[in-house]
């Protein structure tokens, strides 16, 4: 009988307590992890957020597929700043960026509608397969690169990258080819096993089973390299920092190549931000500098309208 009674006194006691951490992410052959279609509950690594993932398997509200004639469409693209888990959904950044540019030139009239793709710990590389495999299908007309200065040229790289269950792109010849040779590693084959998979289906009721799977906690990532704080150190770091402004160049021309105006966000600054501006500035795209701790989720959406439309008369600084 208490061999009965324990699971049920251990999920009333983790529920009790408060105890939250629902299966937000599933494997993906092609990007190597995506959030899980109508997952919701309560994020508590940061503060305490209900959230919901939309039907399409994003932090978004939901979106039919065909754009209306009406509306301007943005896809943004990122990391976990544009995932932002820790924040209600109506006051993330991109989600007020999308108040900020009604009556904008940029959206001619039209009313905006922000399609948010951004998944934590993902790199450049991961963003440019979702652009073309999914955002793209949305017919966005402006295409919105979150960039991370401090970790993304890290994740691009296969050399560096401490999880290396992604897409990843190597230079060979200047030019850009993708290996997704993770789908092969016994890594993510456990992962992506129907044993998992069941796994995920139960945590979704279950409290205890939540909190039996972080027993022990996976590894955490290490921090922010020294090597991404200024110039970098060796042709490893430097070829990293390569791959990233090729990836950047490649959605810019797909975006346009599609009919979508592209811009490019960086959320901090140091080397990494004066890099990327750099790069920015030579082939002419539109760039915005911010530094999101500083800045906050209001600031930084002001600050991207005030690019894109101009802080005054609101007409758009750069085609």
């Amino acid at each position: 009988m208490l061999l009965l009674l324990a699971p049920l006194a251990l999920e009333l006691a983790v529920r009790a307590a408060g105890y939250s951490a629902p299966f937000w992410y599933r494997p993906d052959s092609q990007l190597g992890w995506t959030l899980r279609p109508g997952t919701q509950g309560w994020f508590t690594k940061q503060g305490r957020t209900f959230v919901r993932i939309n039907d399409a398997g994003f932090r978004d509200r939901d979106h039919a597929l065909d754009k209306p004639d009406d509306v301007f469409r943005i896809a943004v693209l990122g990391d976990e700043h544009s995932e932002a888990m820790p924040v209600e959904l109506g006051q993330t950044w991109w989600s007020l960026l999308g108040e900020q540019l009604e009556g904008c030139s940029l959206a001619g009239g039209k009313r905006v509608e922000m399609l948010n793709f951004g998944v934590t710990s993902y790199g450049t590389a991961q963003e440019l397969v979702m652009l073309e495999t999914v955002a793209m299908r949305y017919q966005p007309d402006l295409v919105l690169l979150q960039f991370t200065p401090l970790n993304d040229p890290q994740n691009n790289s296969f050399a560096l990258a401490f999880d290396k269950e992604r897409p990843f792109y190597r230079l060979q010849g200047g030019k850009l080819r993708a290996d997704d040779s993770f789908n092969d590693t016994a890594r993510f084959a456990r992962h992506a096993s129907p044993s998992h998979a069941i796994a995920r289906q139960i945590g979704d009721r279950s409290r205890a089973v939540q909190w039996l799977s972080m027993l022990p906690e996976d590894k955490s990532p290490p921090g922010v390299q020294k090597a991404l704080l200024g110039p970098p150190p060796n042709e490893l770091w430097e070829e990293a920092w390569q791959i990233s402004e090729a990836l950047i160049l490649r959605m810019d021309e797909y975006s346009r190549r599609n009919g979508a105006k592209f811009a490019l966000v960086s959320v901090s600054g140091g080397y990494g931000g004066e890099r990327i501006g750099a790069l920015a500035a030579k082939r002419g795209l539109q760039f915005v500098p911010l530094d999101l701790k500083v800045d906050g989720q209001r600031k930084a959406a002001e600050l991207i309208a005030a690019s894109l439309c101009g802080s005054r008369d609101k007409r758009l600084r750069a085609e």
